[in-house]
């Protein structure tokens, strides 16, 4: 081919420029071939990429792949030059603050030799890294080369999430949403349970289930734990390894699992302190009863709420201490009913809704001829209540007077009948069957000035054991005695502490408790002690109540101490441990009897009857 005979005057410049151009790129290649290509390859990562040195557990990586996340681990090859390998740690200032394990080493290269390091979150002093951002440099010894490892890098951090469980709502036919500030309550089957939950969670959220009991120590029992998706609603069905859950107190907790594999959880420990678990308590029922706790004038309408999971339910009605049935019927699931209580008196309502039953006292004062009774009955109510385990401000812990806690005077009675119901059943049934004429209230009603009241009266009756009295009440006894009446107190571990009745977040509550040097009158009570086979027998009696009464059939006494050690009447089994005592305290007059079960003992002992009775007549009339 014939070149021309004359190029073009811009031929030698483009020439040139295509020259320089080509030294260039040469250049910048020659030097991206030195930084990168011959060295590591493999898409080198951290994992994790999240490590808590201190606290972090076992987890799956991003892999999937279950591995400690108190350390991390760097995977690459090299690509074409074998060699002496260092990986150090830099900070976030680009500072060399840690050599990686299992540098130094010589590796050889090949897409199939992948070589691995590890760093366990310390420097190279031994200390712990700060919290922060880390890096990666590679050296190769041979090739007197480094190379930063683009893209990859560990987060060091410490300490556990701290998640909280800020309200339990409750849904479905089954469910019962109180007032404000109360704990609601569900029947697994008919509704379910919503944990709320104030926390971020990265990798995973359980839900933990414990059911509250009595125990002050360890007042919580984990029961079930269950896995919820982050991203949804956690519910909790009511079921406890497939089963539905025992009628009681739940706090419904959680464990989170942070980006390092580090978990924490609410409650942090399983004896949490009294309202540190606000908004995470929830009651599971299938039927229960709440029962005014002041009495209904005899032959008016008594209030119970009760709850049976919008079940229909049956109830009776009889005397407490009676199997007599006074009158029944049904309900179609109403959460309050109303029974008739025909005279004065207490009385059991007895509630069922399929297999589950649960019964209640009620509470009847006098019309006509008992209204104005010289002698006034009191039913230890606040007792009742006080210790009635259940919690009521959705804490999740038992609230009972007796674990200082403030208590809701409207409450379900969880166990049904109070224990010592049935002691202060007999000695009203010891007083029915002697004709005595008398009204009824309960300590709460008077207290809060319901119903009958310590004007008129000349005697107060303090049936049961009265572990709390209302703080209110206390004051207004000690006063009615020294103004001139008399009271008669037949129980140990009674009058020794009070609460005040108050207005509470969800209504009427009491307490906490404050416990008494001495009782309203003065009196010291000691510990509960065995007759050790000696007799109580009188050996004082200027007030004549143990004209009658030889021999009491007790095998236990609470020995009772009288204010400024005077006394008119005593028995016991020696003058320096009386069990029953009796005493002048301004213009009246006080007996008390630590003698455990009095009211039962009414049922067969002739001397406890005696004594009822010579009281009755020389003291409280």
């Amino acid at each position: 081919m014939k070149l021309p005979d004359r190029l073009s005057p811009r031929v030698p410049a483009t020439l040139f420029g295509l020259l320089v151009l080509a030294t260039v790129g040469a250049f910048y290649l020659t030097q991206h071939l030195k930084v990168q290509n011959p060295l590591i390859n493999g898409n080198p990562r951290a994992d994790p990429a999240v490590i808590n040195p201190v606290a972090a557990g076992v987890c799956a990586d991003a892999a999937g792949k279950r591995v400690s996340f108190r350390h991390t681990r760097l995977g690459f090859y090299l690509q074409t030059h074998s060699d002496v390998v260092t990986v150090q740690v830099l900070n976030g200032e680009g500072q060399v603050v840690a050599t990686m394990g299992g540098s130094g080493r010589y590796i050889r290269a090949g897409f199939d030799r992948y070589a691995f390091f590890t760093w366990d979150g310390r420097l190279a002093d031994g200390a712990r890294a700060p919290a922060g951002v880390y890096t990666f440099l590679v050296s190769l010894a041979h090739q007197d080369r480094t190379v930063p490892v683009t893209g990859a890098s560990v987060r060091v951090q410490y300490g556990r999430p701290r998640p909280q469980v800020t309200a339990v709502t409750v849904s479905g036919r089954g469910a019962l949403t109180g007032p404000p500030g109360s704990t609601p309550t569900f029947t697994p089957g008919r509704a379910t349970a919503t944990v709320h939950l104030d926390t971020r969670h990265d990798l995973g959220v359980r839900i933990l289930v414990y059911r509250a009991g009595a125990n002050g120590s360890h007042p919580l029992q984990l029961v079930q734990s269950f896995g919820v998706n982050p991203r949804l609603p956690a519910v909790w069905n009511g079921l406890i390894n497939g089963r539905p859950a025992p009628a009681g107190s739940y706090l419904l907790g959680a464990a989170v699992t942070d980006a390092s594999c580090t978990t924490g959880q609410f409650p942090p420990v399983t004896d949490p302190a009294p309202g540190s678990t606000p908004g995470a308590g929830v009651n599971v029922s299938y039927l229960s009863a709440t029962p005014p706790l002041e009495p209904v004038a005899a032959g008016a309408l008594a209030a119970v709420d009760v709850n049976s999971g919008g079940a229909p339910y049956r109830w009776l009605l009889r005397r407490a201490g009676a199997a007599a049935v006074i009158f029944r019927g049904t309900n179609p699931g109403a959460a309050t009913m109303h029974v008739r209580l025909p005279r004065l008196g207490l009385y059991t309502l007895t509630v069922t809704a399929g297999r589950q039953a649960t019964s209640v006292p009620l509470v009847a004062s006098g019309t006509g001829a008992a209204a104005s009774a010289p002698v006034l009955v009191v039913l230890p109510a606040l007792s009742w209540q006080g210790a009635n385990p259940i919690d009521d401000n959705a804490g999740g812990l038992i609230d009972t007077l007796a674990d200082g806690a403030q208590v809701s005077l409207e409450r379900p009675l969880v166990n049904g009948l109070p224990a010592g119901l049935a002691d202060e059943a007999a000695l009203l049934s010891s007083l029915d069957a002697a004709h005595r004429v008398y009204d009824l209230t309960t300590d709460v009603a008077l207290a809060e000035g319901v119903g009958p009241t310590l004007r008129g009266r000349h005697g107060v009756l303090l049936d049961g054991a009265f572990t709390w009295l209302p703080t209110q009440l206390a004051g207004r006894l000690g006063a009615f005695v020294r103004g001139g009446g008399a009271v008669f107190n037949a129980a140990v571990h009674s009058l020794t502490q009070t609460a005040a009745l108050v207005d509470g977040q969800s209504g009427p509550a009491a307490g906490p408790a404050r416990g008494l040097a001495a009782d309203p009158f003065g009196v010291r009570h000691g510990a509960l002690s065995a007759t050790a086979g000696a007799l109580i027998t009188p050996f004082t009696d200027g007030l004549g109540i143990f004209s009658t009464a030889a021999v009491f059939p007790f095998s236990t006494y609470q020995a009772l101490e009288p204010p400024g050690g005077r006394v008119s009447a005593l028995a016991g089994v020696a003058p320096s441990a009386p069990a029953v005592i009796g005493f002048h305290l301004g213009a009246g007059t006080v007996v008390e009897a630590g003698l455990p079960n009095f009211g039962l003992s009414l049922i067969r002992s002739v001397d406890s009857q005696e004594l009822l009775a010579r009281v009755w007549q020389v003291v409280l009339r």
